[in-house]
């Protein structure tokens, strides 16, 4: 969808997350876009939280969308949270039937502290727990951070964003794309659900692709 704003052609683009972080860090990357004189277009990144793309479609994406983001994490190979995963997908497939809609996930395993790190640094290790980020947000981003929940206050999260800049999107990117390469290499455990592919094992991730994507739009890339 495009409307004029000022000078420059507006793009809007569509998601729904399951975190705060999620929505912060998109609203990071509106105004880095926004403010750069390289950028073709403006863009208005829509976000809400919503843990369910079923009833995203239904109450909050107009007609004139025709794709939607979900952000989401795998939070770990237990029972429950992939199960919460699958169900996930099974409701985007439901959506998209129901409104004709592109709708697409962009997962991170396990969380989505690994795409902040991949702003930073390439990380390939497979991590045992979630926990397990924190040390590398601390590293790279010179913190000292106690928990997640603490890296995850708004002003503390903000103070991240701050270090984030459009070349460290672009990294980020590359660095996303590397794991990738490396998991069709190595033949990591990969599935395929409601036509969706995914690795079960981290690192792994999506939501690279779709923030790729606007700065293609916005002829950033």
């Amino acid at each position: 969808m495009l409307r004029i704003m000022g000078k420059k052609i507006n793009k809007q683009y569509w998601f729904s997350v399951e975190g705060n972080t999620e929505e912060w860090y998109l609203d990071h990357l509106q105004h880095l876009i926004n403010t750069c004189g390289e950028s073709k277009y403006t863009v208005s990144i829509n976000h809400k939280r919503c843990t369910s793309p079923k009833s995203y479609i239904k109450q909050v994406v107009p007609r004139t969308a025709s794709e939607v983001i979900h952000l989401c994490d795998i939070e770990s190979t237990c029972d429950e949270h992939m199960k919460n995963f699958s169900n996930v997908l099974q409701e985007l497939q439901f959506a998209q039937k129901a409104r004709g809609v592109k709708y697409s996930i962009g997962y991170t395993n396990y969380t989505f502290e690994l795409w902040i790190i991949l702003h930073k640094k390439l990380l390939t290790t497979h991590l045992s727990d979630r926990n397990d980020y924190l040390k590398h947000i601390n590293a790279e981003y010179s913190k000292k951070f106690c928990n997640l929940s603490e890296y995850k206050e708004k002003r503390n999260f903000q103070t991240v964003l701050e270090c984030i800049d459009l070349d460290s999107v672009k990294i980020a990117i590359d660095n996303a794309e590397r794991i990738e390469e490396l998991n069709d290499r190595n033949g990591v455990n990969r599935k395929d659900e409601y036509g969706v592919k995914y690795y079960v094992d981290n690192p792994s991730l999506s939501i690279h692709k779709a923030i790729d994507q606007i700065l293609k739009d916005c002829k950033l890339r």
